[in-house]
């Protein structure tokens, strides 16, 4: 009996130090950028948790906002500033955001003060055919939590039990020991965005290569996403929430749908896409960038399959904005309502055959 006893206590001493070890392991290397660790430095911080904190620490900072899925990470907050000089523009792009965590988020910086006064918010049709609010395992995905002392112990317990063999942990302990070199570069303390700074560069040099060489931009898919209605209708529920916030509050919301690479469209499908776009067209009226148009079908627009380059975000800014001084291409951006929804969609299937 006291051998049993004997060995109970060296195994609970034995898993207590495990389970503080690999707690430190993980605030040491801190892959996604809660404990502390400046988040530019990380090799995939969570952008939700660093942006909303960052901006309930500085309410007065920003008063005009980039939303988006992370294919808005690339369009500069200047953009905007050209149009709205008065304003200060931040990039709140967030990895695979969708509808229902964009409401969120602005009830979250209303309560916070932040005082929002522009909200320009990319649409995205793949992420918000997918998903309505991301579950709380995926940690790269995870909302800030609210300022309950349970709900903080609940988050950040998830990141300090983290085992050794994630990927994340991995891959930052690979760019720290200079082993991995980061595929992006983060400015979350001043305009939010991301920078493919090499992929850029590669494009510049040699674009018929690049092209040839970027895998995505050559996948054939023989089945389409598997797309939710559900999960569609709650999305757009959330946006017309978001819409009535923006009333209450004095937000000037501009809204357009992302102009999504034609291979990222094949993924799609035709009928899913479609839907969205009438439904949508019953919630507001919307800047429609996407379809099978000269900007989405030319692979030189886009990093990969999944996001578009600088000068298309410009080319976004200045069609919303009827910006006479850019060149944009005729066919890139249609300004959608009920009225012309229909009509739209029957231009969209011309172009798709």
């Amino acid at each position: 009996m006291g051998m049993h006893k004997k060995w109970t206590k060296k195994l609970f001493i034995l898993i207590t130090v495990s389970i503080v070890l690999i707690g430190l392991l993980n605030v040491l290397i801190d892959p996604y950028g809660v404990f502390g660790r400046n988040p530019n430095s990380c090799s995939e911080p969570n952008e939700r948790y660093v942006k909303m904190t960052y901006l309930s620490n500085h309410p007065d900072a920003f008063d005009g906002f980039l939303m988006g899925s992370s294919r808005i990470g690339s369009t500069e907050p200047s953009l905007l500033k050209n149009h709205f000089p008065k304003n200060k523009f931040y990039n709140l792009t967030i990895s695979a955001g969708t509808l229902g965590e964009f409401e969120e988020m602005i009830e979250t910086m209303i309560k916070a003060r932040i005082k929002p006064r522009v909200i320009y918010l990319q649409i995205d049709v793949y992420d918000n055919l997918l998903t309505y609010k991301n579950e709380r395992s995926k940690l790269l995905l995870r909302m800030k939590p609210e300022n309950s002392l349970k709900e903080k112990i609940a988050f950040f317990k998830d990141y300090l039990l983290l085992l050794p063999n994630n990927t994340n942990t991995i891959q930052q302990m690979k760019l720290d020991l200079g082993i991995h070199k980061r595929s992006s570069r983060y400015d979350f303390y001043s305009t939010g965005c991301w920078y493919a700074d090499a992929k850029e560069k590669n494009i510049r040099q040699n674009p018929l290569l690049y092209v040839k060489n970027e895998e995505t931009f050559h996948k054939f898919f023989n089945k389409t996403i598997p797309s939710n209605q559900i999960v569609m209708m709650k999305n757009l529920e959330s946006l017309r929430k978001i819409k009535q916030l923006s009333y209450d509050n004095n937000i000037q919301l501009i809204l357009f749908v992302t102009p999504h690479n034609h291979k990222m469209l094949d993924a799609i499908g035709m009928h899913a896409y479609k839907i969205f776009l009438q439904s949508l067209a019953e919630v507001t009226e919307y800047w429609d960038f996407s379809g099978y148009n000269s900007v989405t079908v030319n692979d030189l627009n886009y990093y990969e399959y999944s996001h578009y380059r600088p000068h298309v975000a410009k080319w976004i800014v200045s069609r919303i904005f009827k910006d006479t001084n850019t060149s944009i291409p005729d066919d890139f951006g249609v300004y959608v309502s009920k009225k012309n929804i229909l009509k739209h969609l029957e231009n969209i299937e011309q172009k798709n055959h």
